[in-house]
């Protein structure tokens, strides 16, 4: 009974997360496998944060792009990728590519994130001065 309680739990929360960030987490292969056996239980998720895992080879990567390449990841919008991956995730990135999922890596998504916030800050600016 506390099994099924646990695993209900794991479901709803799992299952409901729109966004999965597993960064810095020193993941190898043996992890990320079993990342992609439970990531079609993320019904809702739409950013898979992977970077600062460098360790993470070529097997656990084709494990995850199995997944995805299969439709079983349907929301997924983006992929933040760690930089160190390089040729291991060839066809991770072609799963990501063939589903329109974008691939970025955690620089480029800082960067988005402060020109989002430039942008917020001068239209702010803009209407405050118009008042």
């Amino acid at each position: 009974m506390v099994a099924q309680l646990y695993a209900d739990s794991f479901h709803g929360a799992f299952g409901q997360a729109d966004n999965l960030a597993f960064r810095f987490c020193e993941w190898a292969d043996q992890e990320a496998e079993m990342l992609a056996e439970v990531l079609p239980l993320a019904k809702h998720v739409q950013v898979l944060n992977m970077h600062g895992n460098p360790l993470i080879g070529a097997s656990g990567l084709n494990a995850i792009a199995a997944v995805i390449s299969t439709g079983l990841v349907p929301s997924l919008q983006k992929f933040v990728f760690d930089r160190e991956w390089g040729s291991r995730a060839i066809l991770l990135r072609a799963a990501c590519h063939e589903k329109g999922v974008p691939v970025v890596t955690d620089q480029k998504l800082q960067l988005s994130k402060r020109i989002r916030a430039r942008s917020a800050s001068a239209s702010t600016r803009e209407t405050a001065s118009t008042r």
